[in-house]
């Protein structure tokens, strides 16, 4: 994940029942800044768009300071 984008998956604490969470409900925002792994590394990155996909949030975030190409 040397792109300089990258696809994290986190869950929403609300889906322990099984159902998907209401589409508004992801745990970070499109724009907000993260904290991100990198390999064993942690960087600061930008979420740039957030999906659910099979009952799970997936985001891809642009790591700050890392070229887009």
């Amino acid at each position: 994940m040397g792109t300089p984008s990258k696809e994290d998956p986190a869950t929403d604490a609300d889906t322990s029942s099984g159902d998907a969470p209401p589409s508004g409900s992801t745990v970070f925002a499109e724009g907000e800044r993260v904290l991100a792994y990198h390999g064993p590394r942690i960087y600061e990155a930008k979420v740039q768009k957030a999906e659910l996909r099979k009952k799970e949030w997936k985001y891809f975030v642009h790591y700050l300071g890392w070229n887009k190409k």
